[in-house]
Order: C-alpha cells, then sequence, then structure tokens
C-alpha cells in the first residue's frame, strides 16, 4: 500500500514539476558576466553590406555600462556608436525577464542620415544583429521562451529628451529562444535616428535534469512527512 500511495505521489510530483517553469522566471536567465555580439548593418542598392559601427560585430559584456561598438562611419566628425545590454526585471509582469540591448551615438549624430553614398553606391537600409558571433549564453544549459521581442528606433536630443520614431514587433524569433537575433530589415532614414533599443521579454525553460529533481525532492519531502 504503500508503495502504491509513494507512485501516485511520484506522478503528482512529475506534473507539478512539468508546471515548474512559471514559478523560475523570477531566477535570473543569462549567465552572470556573459557577453553577446552586437553591430548595425547598412544594404546598399547594388548589394553591399557595411557595418555602420566599425568595429562590425562586437562582444559587450552585459551590464549598465555602455562600451565602444567604432565610429560610426556615417558621421563625418567621427563620432563614436556605443552599446550596452543586460537583463532586467519586468515591471509589467513580474513572472518574465526583460533583455534590453541599446545601441547609441556619442555625440546624438544620425545613425542613418539621407543620402548615404558609399563606393558610388546608395545606402537606404539597416539592421541589427544580435548574437550573430557571439550569442546570449543562458544559465544551467536552459532554453529560454520568448514571449515578445520589440526595436525601437529613438532620436535622443541634445537635453536627452527622447522622441521614439518607430516601435515595431520583432516577429521572425523562435519561441524558444537561443539568443540570436539576425535583424528585420528597416528603412527609417533621415530623421536623426541615434538610438536603437532591443528588448525581448524571456521566461526561463530548467532543462528536463531539473524537473525530475523537482519531482523527486517533492516526494522525499512527502515521505518523510508520512513516515514511508
Amino acid at each position: 500500500m504503500k508503495h502504491s500511495q509513494a507512485a501516485k505521489t511520484l506522478a503528482a510530483a512529475g506534473m507539478t514539476a512539468c508546471m515548474a517553469p512559471a514559478a523560475i522566471a523570477a531566477d535570473g536567465s543569462v549567465i552572470t558576466n556573459d557577453t553577446a555580439s552586437f553591430r548595425l548593418v547598412m544594404f546598399g542598392d547594388l548589394g553591399s553590406t557595411l557595418s555602420i559601427n566599425q568595429g562590425g560585430n562586437v562582444s559587450i559584456m552585459r551590464g549598465p555600462v555602455g562600451a565602444s561598438m567604432g565610429l560610426n562611419i556615417n558621421d563625418s566628425t567621427n563620432g563614436t556608436v556605443m552599446g550596452k545590454w543586460d537583463e532586467l526585471d519586468n515591471p509589467n509582469n513580474p513572472a518574465t525577464r526583460l533583455v534590453v540591448a541599446e545601441i547609441w551615438t556619442s555625440n546624438k549624430a544620425d545613425l542613418m542620415p539621407f543620402g548615404i553614398i558609399k563606393n558610388n553606391e546608395n545606402f537606404f537600409f539597416w539592421t541589427w544583429n544580435e548574437g550573430a558571433t557571439n550569442p546570449i549564453n543562458f544559465t544551467n544549459n536552459s532554453t529560454v521562451q520568448l514571449f515578445s521581442a520589440r526595436v525601437q528606433m529613438i532620436r535622443v536630443e541634445t537635453n536627452n529628451a527622447q522622441t521614439v520614431l518607430a516601435n515595431k514587433s520583432i516577429t521572425d524569433l523562435p519561441s524558444n529562444w537561443n539568443g540570436v537575433d539576425d535583424g528585420q530589415t528597416q528603412t527609417i532614414v533621415g530623421q536623426g535616428m541615434n538610438l536603437v533599443r532591443l528588448t525581448y521579454e524571456i521566461q526561463s525553460v530548467p532543462a528536463p535534469g531539473a524537473l525530475v529533481l523537482g519531482g523527486l525532492g517533492t516526494l522525499l519531502a512527502f515521505r518523510r512527512r508520512r513516515g514511508v
């Protein structure tokens, strides 16, 4: 009888463990001191691709401090493209987390002004690359469930006031996200865009072994209480 009860309890524990990810979401999902690569790219009408930030794919350590991504090749005054990213609490939903990345110009110069010509080629389109050479890494060999992703194109004024020029959903990422975003081609040019903000709403999904261990832990606690 005791074995039968224990089996039923283990089955119940397994069901509870399968429902566990929602409770785990408040924990950090990204590895401490992780680095991930970022760049901005523009496309020419003859098929060329150029990095807007001279450094190309630059790996940046997560945290609140911006890192140089190289000169802004569209700025004659030699301003620098800066970047930072981190995992943050979600103020609108404590069950999920936000990975937020920002790429901006140090002198508030436009990232994509009108009339860009490089080597007799016109450049009208651009995008971002996140994780192309160094993806975001998640803890405990986990994957993350991606609930939403957005890109905001922003003009930061000289007084640091921000005007959102566009706020778009990123629609081509898988629900089980691997920390890579190759971007979506954009057409905003000549509007003073000097800040790009990427936001990914995620939730941890623990590895199967973690679920089994959670279920066994529940069973052992039950057996201690019952004296089984």
